[in-house]
């Protein structure tokens, strides 16, 4: 069951980017990431109600919870989309399969961010892994800017792995007591709140380019790809992907990290998308970093466990060699949130 898990959750997250593709077609980025968090929302408040009905978000968490969302699940699910439609726009060969081997960075971007917002520093291993992902990050840009991708864009492209980095830190500092299934479909209410009214007022949108077509084609195919955006390829991805971290283990779950980018180029490939030797160099390159920040987590797992009881035991701050443990546990803990 948990290896059929771990292929579903693969398979669905690393096609939101062709359903993305297939959405924009009738709607744009807006009413894309809308229809995007109500589906996901509408599966993740059905799931509180049948699961766990009596657990809560308690209320002195409330609004991190929401500013969580608006972060986690509000700006990339229309940055996403908005960064698909200007590549086709653009035609240069770049496509959503481009953009969707961007969140394979969000593992060593979260460890990055994590000795600012959690004090905790990367060990060495893990500062090679991070400069090493920023240098194929660097090849992957430069890929991009030779089809036509303009430097705003390949900006906006490297926040949205950053933005997953800095809600995933907030989360593992935060958040991490509130029950997985409530703080879930909390998240999602703050992102559905702004972008359902957002997503009518065209007039509003129009001129920064986020209303659509003026022509809608194929709405039925599009009406399919947003709701199958939602309900599959978030709300129950996200469920999947919470119950691996639980039932089988961060390390376990967040290997989907090597999988998803080859989904999204699979689907650009059958999309008839242009895959070039750069393209693929940098995603080996990035994920053979994550692989060598994840080497040997599953053992400092175990440490920083061992540690906790043993300092409790001691009722003594830990040592240089605990806090390595739990550094190599952050590593972990950062690819295992990182896919949403």
């Amino acid at each position: 069951m948990p290896y059929l898990s771990f292929a579903a959750v693969c398979l669905l997250f690393g096609s939101n980017f062709y359903l993305m593709s297939l959405s924009l077609q009738a709607f744009g980025p807006v009413a894309v990431g809308a229809g995007r968090v109500l589906g996901a929302a509408a599966v993740m408040l059905l799931l509180w109600r049948l699961l766990s009905p009596t657990e809560r978000v308690p209320r002195d968490k409330l609004a991190g919870c929401l500013g969580f969302g608006l972060l986690a699940n509000g700006y990339p699910y229309v940055m996403q989309p908005y960064l698909i439609e200007q590549a086709k726009q653009i035609g240069g060969g770049a496509g959503h399969s481009f953009f969707g081997m961007m969140v394979a960075f969000t593992p060593l971007l979260t460890i990055m961010v994590s000795p600012v917002m959690l004090g905790v520093w990367p060990t060495r291993r893990q500062l090679v892994g991070v400069v090493g992902g920023l240098g194929f990050m660097a090849l992957l840009l430069e890929d991009g800017s030779q089809r036509g991708i303009t430097p705003a864009m390949l900006a906006m492209a490297f926040s949205v792995p950053l933005s997953y980095a800095v809600a995933n830190t907030y989360l593992r500092r935060s958040l991490s007591d509130v029950a997985s299934v409530p703080l879930s479909a909390t998240m999602l209410l703050a992102p559905a709140a702004v972008l359902l009214p957002l997503a009518v007022s065209t007039p509003l949108l129009e001129p920064i380019s986020l209303a659509g077509p003026a022509v809608r084609q194929n709405l039925p195919v599009a009406l399919a790809a947003v709701s199958l955006l939602g309900v599959l390829g978030t709300g129950i991805t996200m469920w999947l992907f919470v119950r691996m971290v639980q039932q089988q283990g961060p390390l376990f779950a967040g290997m989907v990290t090597y999988v998803v980018p080859l989904v999204a180029l699979s689907w650009g490939v059958f999309d008839g998308e242009q895959i070039t030797t750069k393209q693929q160099i940098a995603i080996a390159g990035v994920l053979s970093m994550v692989a060598l920040v994840q080497f040997g987590s599953a053992s400092k797992q175990a440490a920083t466990q061992n540690a906790g009881t043993e300092g409790a035991r001691r009722a003594e701050p830990p040592s240089p060699r605990e806090a390595d443990a739990a550094a190599g546990e952050l590593g972990e803990l950062s690819a295992s949130v990182a896919n949403r």
